[in-house]
């Protein structure tokens, strides 16, 4: 993140920190770096840029999953710390911009800072005795088996017969909903099918026609069908996200 988020790739590193203590069952955490800070990361994404967001909100949106200062869906870094911290009883605190934020115990706390920092702190601690990883909560939404179509998927109009299934199905689902399309038995896929059923509907998605709907593709997916998922998204510039 040091290197990602704060942007201090090809500058001087004015600073990346990581101290580590483990002592009674518990293990303290904290992580810092001198570059950009929280906001100014997040408003590389021109989505959040236009909301105008202040530094307690940039700490907020950081914490929110699928959150992230790229312009596609990224940001899982400080959820999944949260998450962490949460099952392990303990406490986090962040530091940015003139702005710090604690949770212990579930309660939050906000103050503000005597001097602005250029960067970002992260401390944290939990107990790690009897501590089980907890799994990030399932998304809601459903699964579609693309094979219902063929093994053998080409040609754009089967591609559209496949998209318009797709969309209403994607429609009927409730809001921040997930669209798992399974490509699990797909022998063959060429880019006129992928561009008409796929990489329309993911250039819809990223315009925001569909709210804050997504789209992940799972099952076992061959090389040949990978292939053109990765040609699709070069011919509509979107992300295709393989889980």
């Amino acid at each position: 993140n040091v290197f990602d988020h704060a942007q201090t790739l090809g500058k001087t590193l004015k600073g990346g920190i990581l101290v580590l203590n483990i002592k009674n069952n518990f293990v303290q955490i904290g992580v810092g770096d001198m570059g950009i800070g929280l906001k100014n990361s997040l408003e590389k994404n021109p989505q959040i840029q236009i909301k105008k967001i202040d530094a307690k909100q940039a700490i907020q949106l950081a914490l929110t999953e699928n959150t992230s200062g790229w312009p596609y869906k990224r940001g899982n870094g400080l959820p999944d710390v949260l998450r962490l911290v949460r099952a392990g009883k303990g406490k986090i605190k962040i530091y940015s911009d003139q702005t710090i934020w604690t949770q212990i115990n579930g309660q939050n706390k906000w103050e503000n800072a005597k001097e602005k920092l250029d960067g970002v702190i992260v401390v944290c601690e939990l107990e790690i005795k009897d501590f089980r990883v907890p799994r990030r909560s399932k998304p809601k939404g459903a699964v579609i088996k693309l094979s219902q179509f063929g093994s053998q998927l080409s040609g754009r109009d089967k591609g559209q017969e496949a998209y318009e299934i797709l969309v209403n199905k994607l429609t009927k689902l409730p809001k921040e909903a997930v669209l798992l399309i399974d490509l699990s038995d797909i022998v063959m896929m060429n880019s006129s099918f992928g561009d008409q059923a796929l990489g329309v509907l993911l250039e819809n998605i990223k315009h925001g026609h569909f709210g804050g709907k997504k789209v992940f593709f799972i099952g076992k997916i061959n090389e040949v069908v990978d292939l053109c998922l990765d040609r699709v998204a070069e011919i509509r510039n979107v992300e295709v996200i393989k889980v």
